[in-house]
């Protein structure tokens, strides 16, 4: 199967299109944010420009698109890197 199709698939499932999605409190205390979902644990910042990501965690919330794919893509290689998988990160 195609990353791009498997990519459209991860973003359904876990924002259902939203680019505002913010999704609830995780048990660690962190949020996810945007299309991707992407934790501000790791990967963005809630306040400045932070997180393996360099981004601030409100920059995945708008309509532009392409900070949330870079830092996706970037968080799928570091997982794949680390357990094989990309996807293992969502």
């Amino acid at each position: 199967m195609n990353i791009f199709y498997l990519g459209i698939c991860l973003i359904r499932w876990e924002s259902n299109f939203d680019t505002g999605a913010v999704g609830r409190l995780n048990s660690d205390g962190s949020e996810d944010h945007g299309l991707f979902q992407i934790s501000d644990k790791y990967w963005c910042a809630r306040e400045g420009v932070d997180g393996a990501c360099g981004i601030n965690c409100s920059d995945l919330e708008n309509e532009e698109l392409r900070d949330d794919a870079i830092c996706a893509r970037r968080i799928f290689r570091v997982t794949k890197f680390k357990t094989g998988n990309g996807f293992d990160a969502w």
